[in-house]
């Protein structure tokens, strides 16, 4: 028999479980402390897969940037490696017919008896750096994973400030979540699987646009100057790192701009606007001044001069190349299996598009494609948030006026989500479509998807079975889009493990063999619903 003081003492024990759960999720320490574990986890899993398991040995991969900073530690702005003489003595070396049996470092810049390289300069100087501090060159892998790496604690700095000024109501443990989502996908972990020039080029040029991006929250959040100079400095080095980045910066540069003069006026805004524009332009005159060293032109980069395209084009940027490039980088398919890695490879299949897209002849491709919404369903969000965002943002509404009540942290989207659009439509008018590319928008549109969630969780905060409900499908998203990161970084090539560590790959195939295929099973019976996905 139980006494009735050990029936109440029970009840209220219970009782006090949900108590305990809500301090949990919403306790800020908590949140940082889950923060930083999931930034730790992040870079053991960083290291880990891009060894191949076999931390500390990295495999060994080729990376132009390692040989434009030996260049550099010898005073030079070409490579050491001198071309071929053959190719010296061509009429034209940029016609392929031309140099089609002759030797040529591929993708290189070829100009006046030099090689030169067409990538932004920045991350050929950290290589050199390292390779001077250490004497030796630098792993491939490694320094791809270190920006990597730091990318990770600084999204979770932004997301901290911004959850922080715009959404202290919402759950402290969403910002780590928000990082794993921003950060273990598949477009980020095949960064990490060819830490190739390519790729180094690409993941520092995020590291800095963020770096830039969270000085600019630091000045508006927390009032420090410095950050306005940060901002400068890592806007003006992502470009340093991928020219193409320069979408983004200026956007960004234009709403930071108009917020400063909207909020103190032309005069007191001068000392910050100088703080922000000076160190920013050093790194453009810095960049130009490069350029026209190496081709008598502060603009060129070296593109006009590439070893690399068979077929000169028209033009690299045409409107034409917008339908495909839409559905290819948001629908093109995976393929789910019922064993280990469970996510196919994704190579690229002009038969896989549906027979209505026409594909101009222009177009280029590169040998793997997976779209955004079909390898990272956390994105998924953006259909279900954005239209609920209008809907309860339409439900609040200024006194005697017709319009919605604008919430406080809709400049701050604003300017995040046109950045991420830009970057978007500029890839979707370019002739070569590579999935490589995508990490270039994919961080901006996690942040916008996060602020539209938190957005939905401060109209959902009296609903308790609503908000309940709503951040399980959030979870539920995000955890998805991991699975579908790391089980692809498997699958998709260079397949690291089943080339440099075969004996871990099969322990791992064997032991998620025995238990995860129903799951994918069912998983590939939902992509049903999506469009043109394989069944």
């Amino acid at each position: 028999m139980v006494h009735p003081e050990g029936r109440e003492n029970t009840r209220t024990n219970i009782q006090r479980i949900p108590d305990r759960l809500r301090q949990i999720i919403f306790s800020p320490l908590i949140g940082l402390v889950f923060g930083i574990l999931v930034c730790l986890g992040i870079a053991i899993y960083a290291l880990w897969y891009s060894s191949a398991g076999r931390f500390p040995a990295f495999p060994e991969f080729g990376n132009d940037y390692i040989q434009l900073g030996e260049s550099f530690l010898h005073g030079q702005l070409s490579l050491l490696e001198q071309p071929d003489p053959q190719l010296k003595a061509l009429q034209n070396p940029y016609d392929y017919r031309q140099r089609e049996n002759i030797p040529y470092h591929w993708d290189a810049s070829y100009y006046e008896g030099k090689y030169y390289l067409y990538w932004g300069p920045v991350p050929a100087l950290v290589f050199a750096a390292a390779e001077g501090l250490n004497h030796a060159q630098p792993s491939a892998s490694v320094m791809v994973d270190l920006p990597y790496i730091g990318l990770g604690f600084m999204l979770l700095a932004v997301f901290l400030l911004i959850l922080g000024c715009f959404f202290p109501d919402a759950p402290s443990l969403s910002p780590g979540l928000f990082t794993l989502m921003a950060l273990v996908n598949l477009p980020s972990l095949f960064l990490l699987g060819n830490p190739q020039i390519y790729h180094a080029s690409i993941i520092y040029g995020q590291f800095f646009l963020f770096l830039g991006l969270l000085g600019w929250l630091i000045f508006v959040v927390r009032k420090k100057s410095f950050g306005l100079i940060v901002a400068g400095l890592g806007w003006g080095l992502a470009i340093g790192s991928r020219v193409n980045l320069s979408v983004s910066v200026i956007i960004y540069l234009i709403f930071v701009l108009v917020w400063m003069v909207n909020e103190s006026g032309w005069k007191p805004s001068l000392k910050n606007m100088g703080s922000l524009l000076i160190p920013f332009a050093l790194c453009a005159i810095a960049l130009g001044a490069y350029n026209f060293v190496r081709f008598s032109n502060p603009f060129e980069t070296g593109q006009k001069y590439q070893l690399t395209i068979p077929v000169a084009h028209s033009s690299y940027f045409s409107i034409s190349y917008l339908p495909s490039n839409l559905y290819i980088y948001l629908f093109y398919p995976m393929d789910l299996v019922g064993k280990f890695p469970f996510v196919k490879s994704a190579l690229f299949d002009l038969s896989r598009l549906p027979g209505w897209l026409s594909v101009p002849p222009t177009m280029s491709f590169d040998h793997n494609i997976f779209g955004i919404f079909t390898s990272a369903p956390g994105l998924w969000l953006m259909a279900l948030v954005f239209p609920l965002s209008i809907m309860a943002g339409t439900s609040v509404r200024r006194p005697g006026s017709f319009l919605p009540s604008l919430p406080k942290w809709i400049y701050l989207f604003a300017m995040l989500a046109v950045a991420g659009l830009g970057q978007f439509l500029f890839l979707m008018v370019f002739f070569f479509s590579a999935e490589r590319y995508i990490p270039d928008f994919y961080i901006s549109v996690v942040l916008v998807t996060a602020m539209l969630v938190w957005g939905m969780d401060e109209f959902l905060k009296h609903r308790a079975g609503l908000r309940f409900a709503f951040w399980l499908v959030v979870v539920g998203l995000a955890i998805l889009t991991m699975g579908m990161g790391i089980f692809g970084g498997f699958g998709v090539p260079p397949q690291l493990f089943r080339l440099f560590n075969p004996v871990l790959y099969g322990r791992l195939a064997s032991y998620w063999n025995d238990r995860l295929p129903l799951f994918f099973t069912l998983l590939n019976g939902a992509s049903r619903f999506l469009p043109n996905m394989p069944h």
